[in-house]
């Protein structure tokens, strides 16, 4: 190896070292956010459920009658043997929307452009 290979050689090792104990020792910290990021969704969800909690158990202590035992199995989609669902479903029209299309026009801003290029290229060549 010649006196200027070996001069190239220092530098770039050491800039690949610098760059390899940054990579390293930089890792722990994206990987913390990271974590940090994905935790924060599951704290507000967490917090959310605690505070529905006891709703839910004061509506459970209220369904000791048969009503009201009654009624919150229809809302959960329950139906009594004999009894008919209804599902309401929406009119045809609804169901498909009609699509305002604008009104045709000359060519597009894209299409001017080019046009323009070409006829100055020409032009000037």
């Amino acid at each position: 190896m010649n006196q200027s290979g070996r001069s190239l050689f220092l530098p770039i090792f050491l800039t690949l070292l610098a760059a390899w104990l940054f990579w390293s020792l930089s890792r722990p910290f994206v990987l913390t956010r990271r974590l940090k990021m994905e935790i924060r969704p599951l704290q507000v969800e967490s917090k959310r459920l605690e505070q529905e909690n006891p709703l839910l158990e004061q509506r459970l202590n209220q369904a000791e009658t048969p009503e009201t035992l009654e009624r919150e199995a229809h809302r959960a989609g329950w139906i009594k043997p004999g009894e008919r669902r209804l599902v309401f479903l929406p009119p045809p029209s609804a169901a498909q929307p009609e699509v305002i299309r604008p009104p045709a026009r000359g060519p597009s801003l894209f299409s001017r452009m080019r046009d323009w290029a070409r006829k100055t290229a020409k032009r000037i060549l």
